[in-house]
Parts: C-alpha cells; structure tokens; sequence
C-alpha cells in the first residue's frame, strides 16, 4: 500500500486551509482534514490488520501546490484519483470497501461545503 497517496492528500487539503482568504474554505477544509485524517488512519490499520505491517523500510515522496482558488476542480480529481486507487488495495474485502466509500462520501460533503459561502 503506498502512503503517499494519502499523505498528499491531507497536506493539500491543510496547504489549502491556510492559504485560502474565505472563511467557509477555510471551515470546510478544517472538518474536510479531520474527518479523512480519522478515515484514512481507520483504513490502513484495517488493511494493515488484513495483511500485516510493511516490514521493508519505505521512503514518502509528499507534494503539494499552492492555494489556487479552483477547489472544486482539485477536489474532486483528488477524490476520483483516490478511490481509484484505493480500490486497487481492498482486494474486494467489505470491511475496505465500506471504508472506501465512506472516504469517498467525505470529499462528496467537501465538495457540497466548498459551494457554501
């Protein structure tokens, strides 16, 4: 399971947090970064808890841009990017998928939050 693929995600969404000049972007962001850091902690404990700890040391290549202003652009490459590859690692497992999904529902109420100003 590679991890950078969630660590980039939640250090976008911080980056996006404390750039953003709008205050329900920044309230959105916040609850967004909350509610997927629990998500995505809940899924690889769970897939970990499946297929055991990685025992091979790993490095993490982490990105992030800017603030840019098209957030609902982002977010929602973001979201699809993820669940694709996330589908990639549930090995058809309910217990991952059920995490998938709600991983899934959460960028869905970003993208509802980000249209709130």
């Amino acid at each position: 399971m590679k991890l950078t693929y969630l660590f980039t995600a939640l250090n976008q969404i911080r980056i996006d947090h404390w750039q953003t000049k709008l205050y329900a972007e920044h309230k959105a962001l916040a609850k967004a970064y909350g509610a997927l850091d629990e998500l995505f902690d809940t899924f690889v404990e769970t897939y970990q808890g499946k297929n055991g700890i990685p025992t091979a040391a790993t490095a993490y290549t982490v990105k992030a841009n800017s603030y840019n202003g098209n957030l609902s652009a982002n977010y929602t490459k973001m979201r699809d990017s993820l669940d694709e590859y996330l589908g990639t690692c549930t090995g058809g497992s309910a217990d991952l998928e059920n995490i998938r999904a709600d991983i899934k529902g959460e960028f869905n109420h970003l993208l509802y939050r980000l249209q709130l100003k």
